[in-house]
């Protein structure tokens, strides 16, 4: 059985290209909905994507199974499914006002981005400067870091089971869009 990651059905190109500027490695997942915002989930695939996609079941959106395979002992002999992914980060790429809001609300997940195709004015990029908030300009070259937000950068054992819940959620969305094959 051969196992790809699949970059076909990903975030639109210009998008991808912003981002890795920022975060090279990071996959940026098609369009969803996070908390609420629509906009591009950041992740990196863990070292347990292809145990899980072999030999696991399919995401699990239980809150209460996430919450039993979170507080799992670390020493017993079977372990619960390992995490299929780790969010990085979220990039929207709506009008101003709603990229800003859904970058700042959502710094709990990781790095934002506001991603836009037009330079912003001034106080627009000290906003996001303040907010910690990366700004980045898509185009048809690599892309330009307009403001270069506050890195992210989360400890392993800061885990709590609504990361994980959100984990699976990506986890389905990432299958239901194609991205992992078998």
């Amino acid at each position: 059985m051969n196992l790809d990651v699949a970059t076909t059905r990903s975030a639109p190109m210009a998008v991808e290209q912003a981002i890795h500027i920022v975060l090279p490695g990071c996959v940026v997942l098609p369009a969803t909905e996070l908390s609420g915002f629509n906009g591009h989930p950041i992740i990196q695939w863990s070292g347990g994507i292809t145990e899980r996609l072999l030999h696991s079941p399919a995401p699990m959106p239980d809150r209460p199974t996430l919450a039993l395979w979170e507080a799992w002992p670390a020493d017993m002999e079977q372990a619960p499914p390992p995490q299929p992914l780790h969010i990085v980060g979220f990039a929207s790429t709506a009008g101003w006002r709603h990229a800003m809001r859904a970058a700042t609300e959502l710094r709990g997940f990781g790095d934002t981005f506001v991603v836009v195709t037009h330079r912003p004015s001034p106080l627009r990029l000290t906003e996001a400067d303040v907010a910690g908030v990366h700004v980045v300009m898509a185009g048809e070259t690599a892309g330009e870091i307009l403001v270069r937000g506050q890195r992210i950068r989360r400890e392993p054992q800061q885990r709590m089971v609504a990361t994980r819940y959100w984990e699976e959620r990506l986890y389905a969305h990432a299958l239901r869009m194609g991205m992992l094959t078998r």
